[in-house]
């Protein structure tokens, strides 16, 4: 996509508190209509990165651009952003109606027009009959849809999100996750989505950021961050995966702790005896050589087993103690395995991912 469709561009910011570093040297760029995620651990920079975004909090080196135009010294009233927070943020003393419509009254907008407006959003997320009510008459979903009608009422260009769905039970937030993807879509407005949950930023996302202890590891589709991690925490943090040690023996080839020569497809930019790690997805290693393909094999000592109807996995131990997580389906695993038994372990070349530090 030309360079000209970028609603938001981050360009070398460095945030920093004291001799803290919150951010550093952050490159992003955010297309128009993108649903765009930034997913990390709790103290990575996500937060602060949002609010720099919002202009609640000011670079302390480099610069944001929204639409094109510099934003060092535009208030948050001044950018065409809205952000929806975690906690709601509700006026507890106004209906729903004038909730919404708050926004719009900060810019004299005609009567017409805000009402208009206004059930339009409320429709959206369909709160339509809930136009009385107040904040305390409404559940923790209800809330959430009523701050997003307001955040959408005046026709922002990006909406910023910061961890909203974080306070809903596991079941409300999948139904408001089917919400967003849907009004996203609908409404065509760029998303900047903040979470912690791997899961919710994979499964929303068009693009996901991952970032750890102020630094930007690796931008990509959900599904190249998820197969292809280019450095061991997006590996770990993103999922769940098998890393093991080991070290270059030929530009395909790499030497695990245990003594077995495992082969990858990817041509390795590293000298032989270099350290590597290894990223292979438990559900990538079967118990079974099931065809010509799964060539890399290693052994490890069964441990426990855990169920989660659909599928099981198996936990167990390398020689040197390196744990190895299995996963498959419960047809698959219908066999019982004994505790330390010790099983061979198959996988395809394509299957090994190496990861840097």
């Amino acid at each position: 996509m030309k360079e000209e469709s970028a609603v938001l561009e981050i360009r070398n910011v460095w945030k920093r508190y004291g001799d803290y570093e919150a951010v550093k040297n952050l490159n992003i760029t955010v297309k128009k209509g993108e649903f765009f995620s930034i997913v990390g651990p709790s103290g990575c920079g996500k937060t602060t990165t949002l609010k720099m975004i919002a202009g609640f909090e000011y670079p302390s080196e480099g610069s944001i651009l929204l639409e094109g135009q510099q934003t060092e010294s535009l208030p948050p009233f001044k950018r065409n952003v809205n952000t929806v927070f975690q906690n709601y943020a509700l006026f507890p003393h106004m209906n729903v109606y004038k909730n919404v419509a708050y926004p719009l009254t900060l810019k004299k907008v005609s009567q017409d027009e805000l009402d208009r407006r206004v059930r339009e959003s409320l429709e959206m997320v369909s709160m339509g009959p809930f136009v009385k009510r107040y904040p305390h008459e409404l559940s923790g979903g209800q809330k959430q849809r009523i701050a997003l009608a307001r955040a959408l009422v005046s026709r922002p260009e990006l909406l910023l999100l910061d961890e909203p769905l974080s306070a809903l039970d596991f079941h409300l937030r999948q139904e408001m996750q089917k919400v967003l993807k849907h009004l996203q879509k609908e409404v065509g407005i760029t998303f900047v989505y903040i979470t912690h949950d791997q899961g919710e930023a994979l499964s929303l996302s068009n693009r996901v950021a991952v970032m750890e202890k102020g630094v930007l590891h690796q931008v990509g589709t959900p599904e190249h961050i998820y197969e292809r991690p280019e450095t061991r925490f997006v590996a770990g943090f993103i999922g769940k995966t098998n890393l093991l040690g080991g070290m270059v023996a030929s530009p395909h080839e790499i030497q695990v702790l245990q003594g077995n020569v495992l082969t990858t497809k990817s041509l390795l930019p590293y000298k032989a005896g270099e350290s590597v790690f290894l990223s292979i997805r438990p559900e990538r290693i079967s118990l079974q050589k099931k065809d010509e393909r799964y060539t890399n094999r290693i052994r490890a000592r069964f441990i426990e087993d855990a169920y989660y109807g659909s599928e099981k996995e198996l936990s167990l131990a390398m020689a040197d103690g390196t744990p190895v997580l299995v996963r498959v389906t419960d047809q698959n695993a219908s066999v019982d395995v004994v505790p330390d038994t010790e099983m061979d372990l198959y996988f395809k070349p394509e299957d090994v991912i190496v990861v840097k530090e």
